[in-house]
C-alpha cells in the first residue's frame, strides 16, 4: 500500500482564508467537518459537510452508493463517487455564536 504524504494548509481568518479543500488535489476524495463558518463546501476532491447544526443550521451527510457501483478506475472525485448531499434542519440552536460569525444577525 502506498504511503500518503500530507501537507498542512495554514488556517485563514474565518471566511477570508483559502479553504484547504480548494488546495487539495487528491488522489482520494475526503469528506470533512469542523468548518461551519464556510457551510457546505464542494470541491473535486474534498467535501466539507459542516453546515452548522449546533448553531441552528442543518445536519448534512454524504450518501454514497456501494463502491463497486461508483468507481470505474478513474479519478476519485465527488462526481465519480456519485455522492448525494442531504440535509436535515436543526430542531433548535444549541449554541449562539458571536454575531456575524455564522448566523447572520
Amino acid at each position: 500500500e502506498a504511503e500518503m504524504a500530507w501537507q498542512a494548509v495554514p488556517k485563514g481568518n474565518g471566511r477570508h482564508g483559502v479553504p484547504w479543500g480548494e488546495k487539495y488535489l487528491g488522489p482520494y476524495h475526503v469528506f470533512f467537518g469542523h468548518d461551519a463558518i464556510r457551510e457546505l463546501q464542494l470541491f473535486n476532491y474534498a467535501t466539507g459537510l459542516d453546515t452548522g447544526c449546533v448553531y441552528g443550521g442543518r445536519l448534512s451527510a454524504a450518501v454514497l452508493p456501494p463502491p463497486a457501483e461508483a468507481l470505474d478506475g478513474g479519478p476519485v472525485t465527488r462526481e465519480a463517487l456519485r455522492a448525494e448531499i442531504v440535509h436535515v434542519d436543526a430542531l433548535k440552536m444549541h449554541w449562539n455564536p458571536l454575531p456575524g460569525q455564522f448566523v447572520e444577525s
